[in-house]
């Protein structure tokens, strides 16, 4: 693993189911562009000190899954595909997850719930929250009898919506905005992470009219480090949202050769003054805080 510091101080069905009750520790060095794959400036590495909050952003294959950890708490956004959950278990087990205290579902492709079945069958679940929107698939039918499975109720996540997570680190949604869309991607969980000085915005598969509709309300969207949408499509990550967001750091998470060509060359482009990394090159990329100061590790 590599590690580097950087100085940067779904709901009809839904509703229904409400009633049922090794690490290599970097120096000063010439790093690879983790987009180009070119070599690029160098940046300074060191230790940090303990962090209050670690993000894994799990290597699932084409699809997401982001796992929060602090001392106390867990949270769990999305969880990639069916054929990478075993994968994901035994990751969120090697990550030393016991119980998630919170999971999310962005939306109701089978890319980002494929492996909630999963973690219901292996982990124990405090609270789950999913946007108004459901789909008539085996998959998601699977997905709520999991949450069935645990007596658990689904929490409407919209523009706005607090999760009480841990002391200290502010977790709201930024959307979706209103309860229209044009499709799943656009009904995506838009979720803004806050500790200290540090941001971090984990986006789903939100896509261009999304972004819009989050930037007209006037929410504050600036972020340290942003999990860029939709695996880099050029449906998502338009420049005016780039502009809102300003990351210092973007996170892509990606299938390699995937049949899609994600992330797309001309967000790629965009990307090129950002420090960036991707889960198919990459693995697990964790970039953990202590409120003032990121650090970044590299499964490979």
């Amino acid at each position: 693993m590599r590690k580097i510091k950087t100085r940067i101080a779904w709901l009809v069905l839904l509703l229904l189911s409400v009633t049922l009750m090794g690490c290599h520790k970097g120096t000063a060095s010439q790093m690879l562009d983790r987009v180009t794959g070119q070599a690029g400036p160098s940046i300074e590495t060191s230790n940090l000190e303990p962090s209050n909050l670690k993000v894994h952003f799990i290597d699932v294959g084409q699809g997401d899954s982001i796992l929060l950890q602090t001392h106390n708490k867990t949270m769990l956004i999305d969880a990639g595909t069916r054929s990478s959950s075993d994968k994901l278990i035994k990751d969120l087990k090697k990550l030393g997850v016991e119980k998630l205290d919170v999971v999310v579902a962005t939306h109701p492709h089978e890319d980002h719930i494929g492996g909630m079945p999963s973690v219901f069958k292996e982990f124990r679940v405090g609270k789950v929250y999913a946007p108004n929107a459901s789909a008539n698939t085996k998959i998601f039918q699977q997905f709520v009898e999991g949450v069935q499975s645990q007596g658990l109720k689904f929490t409407q996540i919209e523009r706005g919506t607090i999760i009480d997570f841990d002391e200290g680190i502010q977790v709201k949604a930024v959307g979706p905005v209103g309860d229209t869309y044009e499709d799943y991607n656009n009904a995506s969980a838009v979720i803004k992470v806050t500790t200290g000085k540090i941001s971090y915005l984990f986006t789903g598969d939100a896509e261009a009219s999304s972004e819009k509709q989050m930037i007209d309300t006037g929410d504050d969207l600036s972020a340290t480090v942003l999990k860029v949408g939709h695996h880099g499509s050029d449906t998502s990550t338009s420049d005016e949202f780039l502009k809102a967001v300003n990351p210092k750091v973007c996170v892509i998470s990606v299938g390699k050769d995937n049949k899609y060509n994600h992330p797309s060359k001309s967000t790629t482009e965009k990307l090129l003054k950002k420090d960036v990394y991707r889960t198919d090159i990459s693995g697990i990329i964790t970039v953990a805080t202590d409120g003032e100061n990121i650090s970044v590790e590299t499964e490979r």
